[in-house]
């Protein structure tokens, strides 16, 4: 397997709020004032096509502290017959 980790230190994401994350066309508000930018496209695609390589895709984070997204990919794919 192999893991890919993308850590940063921003404003988190409320526990209530991870189920949303993934959701396609959605954005969580940030709590900041600016107008967010793009389609809330972009993890959901990213899931799917993770998926679709018989990955995962897991997210932690902290209010307050910062998120962590992490992908795990098989190196190897057997061919579905």
């Amino acid at each position: 397997m192999l893991r890919i980790e993308v850590e940063d230190t921003g404003v988190g994401i409320k526990p209530e709020d991870l189920d949303l994350l993934f959701a396609e066309f959605k954005q969580l508000d940030s709590g900041r004032t600016d107008k967010h930018v793009g389609t809330g496209l972009g993890l959901a695609l990213t899931k799917h096509l993770i998926e679709a390589q018989g990955g995962k895709v897991d997210v932690k984070s902290t209010p307050g502290v910062g998120t962590i997204f992490s992908a795990t990919l098989p190196l190897h794919m057997t061919p579905k017959v």
